[in-house]
């Protein structure tokens, strides 16, 4: 009689992740052409961002939030939301990407014009800070 080796079994242990790669709050299913956010459902955070133009993302669409420790998704609804302690849940959201910029934009330039007037400018046209 010969001797089989056994097989090797696969491991049902998952693969362990590196401390530096983890991201508890990061989207797994990332649409092209959106910016995606994690919302703190608190003081009527969510309902302003819809205003302002984003969307609430489904949970089937987000897939799972985060790393393996945070996948305990509860669905209320047909968003997905996830639980970021002291009781707080989160909901993913989503905004299109040139009305993302289109905001940014409009931040800095309301940050280039408080600059502006802590400057003067030379008679070549210069700046210097104002003295």
């Amino acid at each position: 009689m010969t001797r089989q080796t056994p097989q090797p079994v696969a491991s049902a242990r998952p693969r362990r992740t590196p401390l530096s790669v983890r991201n508890r709050l990061d989207i797994k299913n990332k649409k092209p052409g959106y910016v995606y956010r994690i919302v703190n459902d608190v003081e009527d955070r969510v309902a302003r961002l819809q205003e302002q133009g984003y969307e609430i993302v489904s949970a089937e669409d987000a897939g799972m939030i985060g790393d393996k420790r945070v996948d305990n998704i509860s669905a209320p609804g047909s968003s997905s939301y996830v639980s970021v302690g002291q009781g707080v849940k989160a909901v993913a959201m989503a905004i299109k990407d040139e009305w993302y910029r289109e905001d940014q934009a409009q931040k800095q330039q309301q940050v280039d014009d408080s600059e502006q007037t802590m400057k003067t400018t030379l008679n070549g046209g210069d700046y210097v800070p104002k003295t």
